[in-house]
């Protein structure tokens, strides 16, 4: 982690003791770097990258809330990113390169946030199962359960109409 930190510069952690040479600002530059952008765009790159790195280290995983308050510019930057994925899986223009991406991988960057919070869900599912005996979440369990007695309602809604026939609700046989 240390290293990725230093591979771009972050100067809070050039005092670390780590097998990977300090990068000199020039190689920074080619690391997040892009002929399309300018300077100011890819030090703002750096920037966010470093937040987001900092966010880890803080709590643990690259999954920023959408709307993040206390860093709204942040949890922006990672929509953006997302979005510049799949303009470049798509073959059209995307401001992400293999660096960039391969940067935010290593961090381990959330590019499906959907699939990772049904993930985070599911995991309090088997938790509250395994606590309370059965999978019956309402909100009678306290406002703590809430998020995901709705969760578990539209899980449930969701199946009944992919039963029905409806593939719009995003179900598949798995």
């Amino acid at each position: 982690f240390i290293s990725m930190l230093k591979a771009i510069g972050d100067s809070d952690y050039d005092g670390e003791t780590d097998d990977t040479a300090t990068v000199t600002s020039t190689s920074v530059s080619s690391t997040v770097s892009d002929e399309n952008m300018t300077l100011v765009q890819c030090e703002q790159w750096r920037a966010r990258y470093l937040e987001l790195a900092h966010y880890r280290e803080r709590f643990g995983n690259c999954h920023i809330p959408y709307d993040w308050t206390p860093n709204r510019p942040l949890s922006q930057w990672v929509k953006r990113q997302r979005h510049q994925r799949r303009l470049k899986k798509e073959g059209k223009h995307s401001n992400l390169t293999e660096e960039r991406e391969k940067l935010l991988d290593d961090l381990g960057f959330i590019w499906d946030s959907r699939a990772a919070n049904w993930e985070e869900r599911f995991d309090e599912l088997v938790l509250f199962k395994a606590q309370h005996g059965h999978s019956k979440v309402t909100c009678k369990y306290g406002q703590a359960y809430r998020p995901l007695a709705v969760w578990l309602k539209r899980q449930r809604h969701s199946a009944r109409e992919f039963i029905k026939g409806k593939p719009e609700t995003g179900m598949t046989d798995d």
